[in-house]
């Protein structure tokens, strides 16, 4: 039986699924639909079950065209800045929120963090209202982060659903302005800036 490898994109307006084989060889792909709404003020948003409804859609639609196989590893990747909050059964709370979502609190996010070296810890020049941390800043009373057992980019609330583990990209989290790497790890002062409990993070 053929082993096959499974890649995931969870793009900005697509869902996009591949099955290879050991070779490389592509040999099935599926997409689906899974853009944001924009809100006026520069909100953007999604429902997240839809990444979830998408993969599972695309990914039936992959095996159905690939004949028998086992699968052995899946790859997924992801749109920095985009982020959700579930409950500890995996629920989702609230929207998530697009990368496209330009409502962070930049400044006061460098407020906070005028002590620190920006750059060397986060590899941004300075905060951005588009990034995850500014936009956790401006949104700190939102109802689901009270009740929130999980903060997950893309990638691990579809990790959080196969495999019923929290999980982030060591690539993916430096880019979310919450994660040092000098530290190599999530960065205690950015976290505080954007109001977020550490525990809510991923591992």
């Amino acid at each position: 039986m053929t082993s096959l490898l499974v890649g995931v994109d969870v793009g900005t307006t697509h869902l996009k699924v591949g099955l290879f084989d050991e070779t490389g060889e592509i040999r099935a792909f599926a997409q689906r639909d899974c853009s944001p709404r924009h809100l006026p003020g520069g909100r953007a948003e999604l429902d997240a079950d839809e990444w979830w409804l998408a993969f599972c859609d695309a990914f039936a639609d992959c095996l159905a065209g690939c004949g028998a196989g086992t699968v052995c590893s899946i790859g997924i990747s992801t749109q920095a800045q985009t982020y959700v909050y579930v409950d500890a059964d995996g629920e989702v709370l609230a929207p998530a929120l697009s990368w496209l979502d330009s409502t962070g609190d930049a400044e006061g996010t460098a407020r906070a963090l005028a002590a620190h070296d920006y750059y060397a810890h986060t590899g941004w020049a300075g905060p951005d209202p588009m990034l995850a941390s500014c936009k956790l800043r401006r949104w700190a009373r939102e109802d689901a982060r009270a009740r929130a057992a999980h903060l997950l980019f893309p990638d691990g609330y579809l990790m959080l659903r196969l495999t019923g583990q929290a999980a982030v990209s060591r690539n993916l989290a430096p880019m979310s302005g919450l994660y040092s790497m000098v530290e190599g790890d999530w960065w205690a002062p950015a976290i505080e800036a954007a109001g977020v409990r550490r525990e809510l993070l991923p591992p």
